[in-house]
């Protein structure tokens, strides 16, 4: 009898180790799909907006960045919003907001990873990725001093967003939705798989103490995909000028719903609220 219940339990030992290496090995080999399943668009499709734009092409190492970019409908424009999107969207998503930006004074850039979009190529690794986002900078640089640039980003979108206000002094940085950093997100899914396993860290809580310039956090306080808590913790680890915003019974992908969440942003970027 006990020899029997010792076979039985070796046994589930053995597939309960089966188990872990398994779902250890696909978090290990898997991350990039995991963390930029791609969001494609066939490369001749026509956008249609009711407001002027153009299609903007940025050459990176090994692929091309495609992004949508909207110019302000003054003449002497306040600056530039770098918008980057969360990792289940694409630049075209966010075209028919770019007016609430543009009329008020602002280009609106949205440009699109690899792998999004028009853009070519997949990403492959954290440094690939930040690499291209420098690029992006690089671009924005062409039209404006960094102190008329507004980085702004939602979800993975505030990973660029925290990366280049730690490496620049922009107008004001506007962190949505943001996670505090890898591993955090992976103890949210996979909290049994251990740390070491990650090949991309993405600190925002590293970038946001570097940070000089204005940083403002806008969260939903009903957020199930990056929850609530997360820009809670990342908010007391600036040591720049910051604010932290809460819109109260929103989730991760409604946010827009809210009018208290535009007021937040009119009031970020000294906008005039719509009439």
């Amino acid at each position: 009898m006990l020899k029997t219940i010792c076979k039985i339990l070796v046994r589930v030992l053995i597939v309960a180790a089966l188990g872990y290496a398994a779902a250890c090995g696909y978090l290990y080999s898997q991350q990039d799909k995991i963390l930029f399943p791609g969001n494609h668009t066939p490369a001749d499709f026509k956008y249609s907006f009711d407001i002027p734009f153009e299609e903007v092409w940025i050459e990176v190492d090994g692929a091309k960045l495609h992004g949508l970019y909207y110019p302000a409908q003054i003449e002497e424009p306040k600056g530039i919003i770098l918008f980057f999107h969360g990792n289940a969207e694409r630049s075209q998503q966010f075209g028919e907001s770019a007016d609430v930006f543009t009329s008020r004074g602002y280009d609106y850039f949205i440009p699109d990873y690899r792998g999004y979009g028009k853009s070519t190529g997949k990403v492959t690794s954290e440094a690939q990725f930040l690499a291209d986002i420098d690029r992006i900078y690089e671009w924005a640089r062409t039209k404006y001093p960094e102190n008329k640039i507004v980085f702004a980003g939602r979800s993975m979108g505030a990973v660029p967003a925290a990366y280049l206000a730690s490496k620049h002094q922009p107008k004001v940085t506007v962190m949505i939705a943001s996670f505090y950093d890898v591993a955090a997100m992976k103890d949210i899914r996979y909290p049994f798989l251990p740390d070491f396993l990650l090949n991309y860290e993405f600190p925002n809580n590293k970038w946001i103490a570097e940070s000089k310039s204005p940083i403002y956090l806008v969260h939903g306080t009903e957020d199930k995909t990056v929850p609530y808590e997360h820009s809670l913790r990342l908010s007391p680890l600036a040591k720049a000028p910051h604010k932290h915003f809460s819109v109260p019974g929103a989730g991760h992908n409604n946010l827009q719903d809210f009018p208290i969440y535009h007021q937040i942003l009119y009031h970020i970027l000294k906008l005039d609220e719509p009439a």
